[in-house]
């Protein structure tokens, strides 16, 4: 049933409920039926579902020799709700909040999970119960006098969906039937079409059989090729058969090659012909140079001189070779860079020192708030135990706790609307660690994550930006550095 609050059950677990010691049923989509043979605990499982939903205080409901019973339901929109009775004491569990102290009803948020409640006519009237049917009763009303059943159309809220059921249901009867004659249609061209092809049998066999040949002709065809092939490389090694026999009949006419004497002798005098030329050419090439060069003067003076000249003439050659190749190395080298302002770096790095102090601070007020929190505690079970009520109640603590949230929640979006991305995670994370439960009824966790993973990426790149000021600052020092070197 679709009645824009639809809710489905999805899983039903029963623990040492009556005679199910441990038994898990996930219900299929639609219709599930529960079938097997007598006490074997098909009724436990419905009582078990309205026990959950009406806080039924039975004591056969635990299992005999056990101290605790209990019945877990969830929903396919993720909900879970828990009933356990532990000796005469019945609590509830839904959503992971345990909720005690009952006094035999039910919590009011179970109905807003479940959307099972009964439907109540008015005051001192007994409810309806229009989702479990006791068993060996009749269809719900007809056991019930003309004027309860008046009353109930008259006062149930869910009249309007009954009637909607039973006109749904007519659709759908309808709407199976024209299914129906629909199917009925297409079975019988279907019917005309296999009568229409029956022939293809008789021609299948044929065409069996033309496959068949065309594969031998393929073959035939695959032979004639090799064969052909064969024959097109035994013609060509005939041709080439012929040329080495005409060539054969040339060279049988010839007479046989003379003996050839001993070589080694003569390429060794080559060979020495060939050194003894290079030796002469190197000498009249030497002949040559000398013949142009003036007669050297007898008498050399200041030799020493000449020779300290000559080593200082080596060594300013050495030094002009080495700066000309710096000179080179040099050229290669882009323009220096601009050195960027480092003053933004420098106010960063003043905000990360301030924000290390309010961490620290934070640490501290932490450490603060919980021992704090410890002493009240420790206050409040002392006074509990000499009879004295506790100076401030718990739904006052309870609404405090929340203003905290709230307030740590709106200086965390207000931050991130700053770009103060640190007092936004401090926050958000003040709020998770300290109050928990109520950080769940203040804000949508969902939204306090996406928040705080959105404070976290401001926050990682302006931390990401500064490091690459830092790198390009220390990459034009070093440069700077260099040029000062060479």
């Amino acid at each position: 049933m679709d009645c824009g609050y639809r809710i489905v059950i999805r899983r039903i677990i029963l623990q040492n409920y009556m005679s199910h010691v441990q038994t898990v049923i996930e219900p299929a989509a639609g219709l599930t039926v529960l079938t097997g043979p007598n006490n074997c605990g098909k009724s436990a499982v419905v009582s078990a579902l309205e026990t959950l939903c009406s806080n039924a205080t039975k004591s056969y409901m635990v299992r005999h020799g056990q101290k605790e019973a209990r019945v877990t339901v969830e929903t396919d929109d993720g909900h879970t709700v828990t009933w356990k009775r532990k000796g005469s004491t019945v609590s509830y569990v839904i959503d992971g909040r345990e909720i005690h102290r009952l006094k035999g009803d039910v919590p009011e948020e179970l109905h807003k999970v479940l959307r099972l409640p009964k439907v109540e006519p008015g005051e001192k009237i007994d409810p309806f119960d229009i989702h479990f049917g006791p068993q060996k009763f009749p269809i719900f009303l007809l056991n019930e006098p003309e004027s309860r059943a008046a009353l109930f159309f008259a006062s149930s809220s869910d009249a309007a969906i009954l009637l909607e059921m039973q006109k749904r249901h007519r659709t759908k009867v309808k709407d199976k039937k024209n299914e129906e004659r629909w199917l009925r249609a297409e079975v019988e061209k279907l019917d005309v079409e296999i009568d229409t092809l029956k022939p293809l049998d008789a021609l299948a066999e044929s065409i069996s059989q033309v496959e068949a040949r065309y594969r031998d002709i393929e073959e035939s065809a695959a032979k004639i090729k090799a064969l052909h092939d064969d024959m097109e490389t035994l013609r060509s090694r005939l041709l080439i058969h012929e040329r080495q026999k005409k060539t054969y009949s040339c060279f049988a006419a010839l007479m046989p090659p003379p003996t050839l004497e001993d070589t080694a002798s003569l390429a060794a005098l080559i060979a020495e012909l060939l050194q003894v030329n290079s030796q002469v050419q190197q000498e009249m090439a030497r002949r040559r140079t000398l013949e142009n060069l003036a007669t050297p003067p007898q008498d050399l003076h200041d030799a020493e001189n000449l020779k300290s000249l000559w080593e200082e003439l080596e060594s300013a050659l050495r030094a002009n070779a080495s700066l000309h190749g710096r000179q080179q190395a040099l050229a290669k080298l882009s323009t220096l860079p601009e050195l960027p302002d480092p003053t933004p770096l420098a106010d960063l790095i003043c905000k990360l020192e301030e924000s290390l102090g309010a961490v620290a601070l934070c640490n501290q007020t932490l450490a603060d708030t919980n021992a704090s929190m410890k002493q009240v505690e420790s206050e409040l079970r002392v006074a509990e135990r000499h009879g004295r009520p506790p100076v401030v109640s718990a739904g006052e603590k309870k609404n405090q706790r929340l203003e905290q949230v709230r307030k740590l929640l709106d200086d965390a979006a207000l931050a991130i609307q700053h770009e103060n991305y640190l007092d936004a995670i401090f926050g958000f994370g003040q709020a998770a660690i300290l109050f928990p439960e109520e950080l769940a009824e203040a804000e949508n966790p969902a939204t306090v994550r996406d928040q705080f993973n959105l404070a976290l990426s401001g926050y990682q790149a302006e931390v990401e930006r500064a490091l690459r000021k830092a790198a390009k600052h220390k990459l034009a020092e070093t440069v700077s550095k260099w040029g000062q070197d060479l």
